[in-house]
């Protein structure tokens, strides 16, 4: 009997790595927390970036590095930071 692999692409944000040899990948869209080996990563990824990821039956592969994704979200952070330097009475000045 053959069994099928599920495959499912997922976008999420390297968190963090584990003792040089474990990546924690939080998927983006339901934040449930994934482990992939560090060998498994782009050479170039480090903790909070932005990747895309294949899960074949709940193991990650097929990581790739979304710098487009990463773009984007630091410029929404400069907008917000550039936003409450704006308001009034703000003390975030730098």
């Amino acid at each position: 009997m053959r069994t099928m692999m599920k495959k499912n692409q997922r976008h999420g944000v390297i968190d963090r790595i584990v003792d040089g040899a474990q990546a924690v990948i939080i998927d983006q869209v339901t934040n449930q927390t994934y482990h992939a080996e560090v060998g498994k990563l782009p050479s170039s990824s480090e903790e909070g970036s932005h990747v895309t990821f294949h899960l074949f039956d709940d193991t990650v592969q097929e990581v790739r590095l979304a710098e487009d994704e990463r773009k984007k979200a630091r410029q929404r952070a400069a907008e917000s930071k550039a936003r409450l330097q704006k308001k009034a009475g703000s003390r975030f000045k730098k």
